[in-house]
């Protein structure tokens, strides 16, 4: 579908275009907007607005009144509602694809004759505006830096221009999402793929170093809590095999050890079988007595060997083995 200013000629006319979303402005909010204008509403002969244009249109008695009232109203304006909301909007002349094209980062020194040449490789430059700051400000003398340039385009204006060596970033109401990263259309900055590409290969790779953000969240301490316990318990089954393998190593020393004799060890246990070799000698001799004359000569041999028992020397030594205890 057409707009207005496609289906017939317009002249002598200025456009406010209002953002998408904004609300239909009533006849109140019209009046307030129009009293607020640096302009004389005497030279206005019609003032209307259309839904498909999103647009308020001001006719003018003469092109001399249009262009007076544009001068003077080169700064954007702020519309208010009775609700209380408000929307900027900039004037232009209707009846062409005139758009609003704000130009960023070029320096003062910069002129506007130079831009203008520069914007005529995409349509018809009407003039070039430098923006100030809001009066309401205090500083309604200074220039932001930003310039407007009010042009009919007739085909895409890049996103990026060069003047005099320095390259100036474009903004404007019909400009396509623009990368101002890769310079491709489609999309913008924060979501260009070749940026998130290479982000991801700057992305350092893990380490066992902590980080300050992981010992805040406490992930870091949780890992050492872990390898703590993990650590005790191998520390506990090593001293568990060490106690083990000492008592091994000691049940094998007290095997290996010599034994060591002590004679006169427990001589109570040696008293029963003492006195039993003494008793079958003394019947074999009192046997051999009664039955062979050469007794008496063993008898006599047999007391002499006990008596020499008796002094501490003995014939058949005995002698008790114990161990040595080790603590």
């Amino acid at each position: 579908m057409e707009s207005i200013t496609d289906m017939c000629e317009i002249v002598n006319t200025a456009q406010f275009r209002f953002p998408p979303g904004s609300p239909r402005p009533t006849l109140e909010d019209i009046a307030t907007f129009l009293k607020e204008l640096n302009a004389d509403v005497n030279t206005m002969e019609t003032v209307y607005k259309t839904a498909h244009d999103r647009s308020l249109f001001i006719k003018f008695t003469s092109q001399a009144a249009l262009l007076e009232t544009m001068e003077r109203n080169a700064e954007p304006k702020t519309f208010a509602y009775s609700n209380g909301s408000c929307v900027e909007v900039r004037m232009f002349i209707a009846g062409t694809n005139v758009r609003y094209v704000r130009v960023f980062d070029l320096p003062p020194e910069v002129t506007d004759n130079t831009l203008t040449l520069e914007m005529e490789k995409f349509g018809t430059v009407q003039r070039v505006v430098r923006e100030k700051f809001p009066a309401n400000l205090g500083l309604g003398h200074l220039f932001t830096g930003v310039r407007g340039v009010h042009i009919d385009v007739k085909k895409d204006i890049s996103p990026m221009i060069e003047v005099m060596g320095r390259k100036g970033r474009i903004f404007y109401d019909g400009l396509k999402n623009t990368c101002f990263s890769c310079h491709a259309t489609g999309h913008r900055k924060d979501s260009c793929p070749k940026r998130r590409s290479r982000d991801k290969k700057e992305t350092p790779s893990a380490n066992t170093t902590p980080s300050y953000a992981g010992v805040v969240a406490g992930n870091y301490v949780a890992e050492e809590q872990v390898f703590s316990t993990v650590t005790e318990d191998n520390i506990i089954e090593i001293l568990e095999d060490d106690g083990i393998e000492e008592a091994t190593d000691t049940i094998e020393a007290e095997e290996e050890q010599p034994e060591i004799c002590e004679p006169g060890a427990d001589l109570e246990e040696q008293t029963d079988a003492e006195k039993k070799d003494d008793l079958e000698d003394a019947a074999k001799a009192n046997l051999e007595t009664m039955g062979n004359p050469q007794a008496n000569q063993r008898r006599a041999q047999f007391a002499a060997s006990h008596s020499g028992s008796g002094s501490g020397s003995s014939s058949r030594p005995r002698k008790k083995c114990a161990r040595i205890q080790y603590y």
